[in-house]
């Protein structure tokens, strides 16, 4: 409403100039914008670019700590799995003998039978 009474007001050479003043202002404030964004993309581009070897690094340091670990858990497995076998209990008979199955007292008696 106050953009059309202002404008009511004006003649048709006021009205040009004024148009022709706020278009030359929005295209600078758009100029201005245009140059903030390129420059803080540019800012950004270039911190990206200077921390991309670092991250390079990292990334391979964390790949060699994980087959190292990968490593470390395959032998630890393998270590665990040998201590397993190496102590399940041997079958022991009630005499103590070591021996699987009878006695030697019981094997004694069934060859005498």
């Amino acid at each position: 409403k106050w953009v059309k009474e202002t404008i009511s007001h004006m003649d048709m050479n006021e009205q040009e100039a004024s148009l022709d003043g706020q278009i030359t202002t929005t295209v600078m404030k758009l100029q201005l914008l245009s140059q903030d964004i390129s420059n803080s993309l540019q800012e950004s581009a270039e911190l990206m670019l200077s921390s991309l070897p670092k991250t390079l690094r990292d990334i391979e340091r964390v790949q060699r700590d994980s087959l190292s670990l990968k490593d470390c858990l395959s032998t630890l497995t393998s270590n665990v799995k040998q201590l397993e076998r190496s102590s399940l209990p041997a079958q022991i008979d009630p005499a103590g003998t070591g021996t699987s199955g009878t006695s030697t007292g019981e094997s004694e008696r069934e060859s005498k039978a």
